[in-house]
């Protein structure tokens, strides 16, 4: 999923707070992040797309950014966006 040229989705998460938890680390390894978030605060959704809390990095720190996100978390990092391009 392209979101905002030149960045890409690093990872994605239900919540802002772990969204913010996991920009925060890649700051202060000396990676940009933003948050991508579409949750309507004045009636909070938990299902769907809505719900859904995106971070992104620049295009050229997408593959270090996954690694430190997979060492961290211990899960391998979002690979729901690479195949949306793909035929079955």
């Amino acid at each position: 999923m392209k979101t905002l040229e030149g960045w890409e989705v690093v990872h994605t998460v239900a919540t802002e707070v772990e969204a913010d938890l996991i920009k925060g680390k890649l700051e202060s390894e000396g990676i940009s992040a933003i948050v991508l978030s579409q949750q309507d605060h004045s009636f909070p959704t938990t299902m769907g797309d809505l719900a859904l809390v995106r971070v992104l990095v620049e295009k050229e720190n997408l593959d270090r950014a996954k690694e430190m996100i997979a060492g961290q978390t211990g899960f391998p990092p979002d690979t729901a966006d690479e195949g949306e391009n793909q035929n079955p």
